[in-house]
């Protein structure tokens, strides 16, 4: 347990000079005491303070702040005593206001505060139990390699961090307020010697502990020559390394030429790299390695450059094959549709023209001046057939005498 515990100030502020029946109320041991603190791993009925009188008093207690845990209290003593679950995490102290009274007449104490004092009553506790991490043979000393944290319930306590195994050479070491873990001594890391350590980090309060494993492997530093062109850095990652190339070029060594810069892509088309080449995202209406084609449709295409010319031309012959074929159907509806709109409309003119006629009205009709006149000898059928109005011309008419 925690031998420091924070002790606050008891004040018990007696009304002396007021009396009741010539009594005072007031702390039998001395009236100049005021501090009062009490452990959180007291007993229920703890004595903690008596409010007494220099006779006979009745006393009554008649104010707690916070209400609970209830302080125990005797009337007839004045006596005040610990209840259980004191917990100084949770609350640190406690107010008090008491009365006393003959019978006739009462007089009210000061505030009593009681703090309550910590004990370490809990265990520090690492955030996990284990950790993993690779390092390469070429950091330097004091590189961090982790920071080990730790908690503990108690008020107060102590943390303090220790490597307690697999430190092999003082190769490694840790900051005993802090938790950090460095790099004592880099030219101990070598993985053909040592390519894992295993770590057993101690936290301690003093009274309790907590451990945890911290595993480190040590691989040799890829990057060392540097395999990275054109101003990359180079950054070991799994078992190899890994180039990051600065703007304008690609590749695993950042060797080769950024076919994205200067922008290959034209009318709002967006490239990205594909392999050594590029690929052209065309924007709504374009088409083409280099969205430099007008698409049918509005549909939006996107055109992979493969450095394959022949492969392109075809693609583009295709297109336009598709597009002829479409022109050609669309004609051939065009000029099937005006041609019945034509054969209709001379069907109906020609039934406007050449009218049916009846017998009768063949009857009707006479000639003059050259035309033809019907008379009752006229052969004709006997029944009402329509006949065709015939006109005859004036040279193929015989007078009959």
């Amino acid at each position: 347990m925690m031998t420091n515990m924070i002790i606050q100030t008891l004040a018990v502020i007696l009304f002396i000079g007021k009396s009741v029946s010539g009594v005072s109320i007031y702390d039998p041991d001395s009236t100049n005491t005021t501090s009062k603190s009490i452990s959180e791993g007291v007993a229920q009925g703890t004595f903690v303070y008596t409010v007494s009188g220099s006779s006979s008093l009745t006393y009554t207690k008649i104010y707690q702040s916070p209400d609970s845990p209830i302080f125990g209290f005797d009337s007839s003593t004045g006596e005040l005593t610990a209840p259980a679950g004191l917990d100084a995490e949770t609350v640190t102290s406690y107010e008090f206001l008491f009365s006393g009274t003959d019978g006739t007449d009462t007089v009210y104490s000061g505030t009593l505060t009681v703090t309550i004092s910590n004990i370490n009553d809990n265990p520090p506790v690492f955030s996990v139990s284990n950790y993993t991490t690779t390092i390469v043979n070429t950091v330097p000393d004091g590189y961090v390699i982790y920071s080990a944290t730790a908690t503990d319930l108690d008020i107060t306590y102590i943390n303090g961090y220790t490597i307690t195994a697999g430190n092999t050479g003082s190769t490694f070491d840790i900051d005993f307020s802090t938790g950090v873990l460095t790099v004592k001594t880099a030219s101990n890391l070598d993985p053909n010697v040592s390519p894992l350590y295993t770590l057993t980090i101690q936290v301690t309060d003093g009274t309790f502990n907590d451990v945890m494993t911290i595993y480190i492997n040590v691989e040799a530093d890829l990057c060392v020559p540097d395999p990275c062109q054109n101003s990359a850095t180079c950054g070991n990652s799994n078992g190899t390394f890994v180039c990051n190339c600065t703007v304008g070029y690609i590749g695993v060594t950042c060797s080769d030429d950024d076919p994205c810069i200067p922008e290959p892509c034209l009318n709002s088309g967006t490239c990205t790299v594909s392999g050594s080449s590029y690929a052209c995202a065309c924007a709504m209406g374009y088409s083409g390695v280099n969205c430099t084609e007008m698409a049918i449709g509005t549909t939006t295409t996107i055109t992979t450059n493969n450095n394959n010319s022949n492969s392109n031309n075809n693609n583009d012959d295709d297109d336009k094959s598709v597009t002829i074929i479409i022109a050609v159907v669309c004609s051939v509806i065009v000029l099937c549709l005006i041609g019945a709109i034509l054969y209709l409309y001379l069907l109906k003119t020609r039934s406007l023209c050449f009218k049916p006629q009846t017998k009768a009205d063949i009857h009707k009709t006479s000639f003059h001046n050259g035309s033809f006149s019907s008379t009752k000898n006229s052969v004709f059928p006997s029944d009402n057939t329509s006949l065709t109005a015939i006109t005859v011309p004036n040279s193929a008419m015989v007078k009959n005498t």
